[in-house]
Order: C-alpha cells, then structure tokens, then sequence
C-alpha cells in the first residue's frame, strides 16, 4: 500500500515534539513523514537546543528552514539551515518588517511569512504537490477552543483549510493528540519529566522570547529577568513603525504600527514595568489586557502560530 504524506510541524514545544515521536514511532508504517521547523531567530536558545537533542536522541530528523524575502510580487522562499548555523537574533525579522510591515494582533503576518510560507516552499520543493498531503499541528485533546469544526469524516482530519490570501496553499490539518492519541498538558509534562533530557523554559518563556500574544503579567516576568529581550521589537517599531498601513480596532489611522497587545509600543510597555517596579501599587494588575490569546505561544502548548493569520 501506498504510503500517504505527512508534514510534521515542529514548534519546538514539548506538546509538538511528544507529537512527532508518537507519529514517527507508531505510524510510519502508514505516513511516509516529514519534520520541519521553522527559525525565527528570535526563539529562545533552549527551543533550539531541545530540536537538536530530540533529533539526536529521538531520531526526528528534523528540517530546519529560514524565511527567504524575494522581490515585490514574489512570494517567500525557504533555506534549509541547521542548529549550527541557523539564524540567532533579529536579521530575518528584519527582512520581514522591511517588506510587510510589524507584526502585531491587527497584522499576525509573522506566523504566515516565517512559518507557513516557508515550511511549504520547503515541502513544495521535495515535489508533494498542494491538497496531496496532510499536515499534524500539535493541538491537544485538552484544547477545544484550538479545535475547527470538524469537515472531513475520516476520523483524524479536524479541518481542511485554505489560507484566505493564498488560496492554493490547500492544508489537510489534522490534530493527532485530540484524535489519534488523545492526551493532554498533564499528560506531556509527565511523559518528558520521564525523559533523560526535556525543554527547559518556564511556562512564561515560551519558543518566542517576545511574542506579542503574551500577557502583560508574562512580559512584565520576561522583563524583570532580561531586559535585553525587548531589544529586538524596540528596534523594530524604532525602524519600520511606518512600513504599510496601520490599523487599529479596523480603522486606519497615521499612526506607526504597535506590537503588543492592547496597541502598546515597546517603550511604553518599559515605562509600564518601571512604574511598577517603583509603586507598591499593584499596576500591572489595574490594566484590561492581561489575558493572553489561544494561539499564544507557549513552551508547552505545542504549536506557536495559528493557522488562520491576517
């Protein structure tokens, strides 16, 4: 029998890696399988280094890829690199903010442009052709609200989707852990607490040292133990703030783009914290956006990016 295709997305999460070892180790026999991860440059050292162990130990074999910025009207490409030589600090942001604009809740275009476009080109060049393949997203049994209505009746398929602003970039996405193997948060932490080695990031840490879908209390957390982490998206309003159109709560404005949550600069968010350091008022807890977002980026969520960006 004809082995189906499956592109495996490594977020570089202990829910992910749990994912593909599962998949790798008990379906391949059914799945010819394809790992991938996307660099960003701006994951934490420890996801890096929790890919390469997981490659070493666990047999992953995981394809590493880079975002690759073309010329106005092309679409990005890929490089494949590998822990030794992929990208650490904010070059492949950069060339993204110079062509699209930050990102931020209003323009989530870092998942598509530095994830989703380059992990298909990737695949795209290995000749699967689009709709002939299935891609696993690390959602877990314990998170319905991750979880699209079901479409397909073959039980392992949750969705199938078409990315609204490249129609012919067909995914059949299926969630092995709510439907294959169903397992849940508690489940993972105690499988890689059994392990001879596991990612070693907090809950608050996540993959992306600074994501924006964070919360204020997160960030605030970051902050207090690094400081320089907030370099990279300070750099990125200071410089391309006014690269495209800025919309917020849907109305354009001539204003340059924020990142965080709650269209916060990165320099306010820095005046926020020190106003907090030096009150014995609780100030961080006075403000309306603490909540994080589903697709948050998490160490142990799994995936870091939706697939439903704008």
């Amino acid at each position: 029998m004809k082995k189906q295709k499956l592109l495996v997305e490594n977020s570089g999460g202990e829910s992910s890696a749990y994912m593909t070892l599962m998949l790798k180790k008990h379906y391949s026999t059914q799945y010819e399988i394809v790992v991938v991860f996307a660099n960003t440059g701006e994951e934490n050292e420890e996801t890096l280094e929790f890919i390469r162990l997981c490659d070493k130990y666990l047999d992953f074999n995981t394809i590493w890829v880079e975002a690759v910025f073309n010329g106005k009207g092309k679409g990005t490409s890929h490089k494949v690199v590998n822990f030794n030589s992929a990208v650490r600090g904010a070059d492949i942001f950069e060339n993204m903010c110079a062509k699209y604009g930050i990102p931020n809740m209003m323009y989530k275009h870092c998942t598509r442009e530095l994830k989703l476009n380059p992990i298909h080109h990737y695949i795209k060049s290995l000749g699967w052709s689009v709709g002939d393949y299935k891609t696993a997203i690390g959602i877990r049994a314990d998170e319905p609200k991750r979880h699209k209505k079901e479409i397909n009746p073959t039980k392992e398929i949750f969705q199938d989707i078409a990315l609204k602003e490249k129609k012919e970039c067909w995914q059949k996405v299926i969630h092995p852990m709510a439907t294959m193997f169903p397992v849940s948060k508690l489940d993972i932490s105690d499988f890689w607490e059994s392990q001879e080695f596991r990612l070693q990031l907090d809950e608050h840490q996540g993959n992306c040292k600074w994501c924006y879908k964070k919360s204020l209390k997160k960030h605030y957390k970051l902050y207090t133990e690094n400081p320089k982490q907030f370099d990279t998206p300070m750099l990125l309003e200071d410089k391309y703030g006014l690269v495209g159109k800025n919309r917020v709560k849907n109305i354009l404005i001539d204003e340059p783009r924020k990142i965080f949550r709650g269209f916060t600069s990165t320099k306010s968010l820095i005046a926020m914290f020190k106003t907090q350091e030096s009150s014995n008022t609780s100030y961080i807890e006075s403000k309306n956006f603490d909540r994080c977002a589903n697709e948050e980026c998490s160490s142990s969520d799994g995936e870091q990016y939706t697939l439903f960006d704008n």
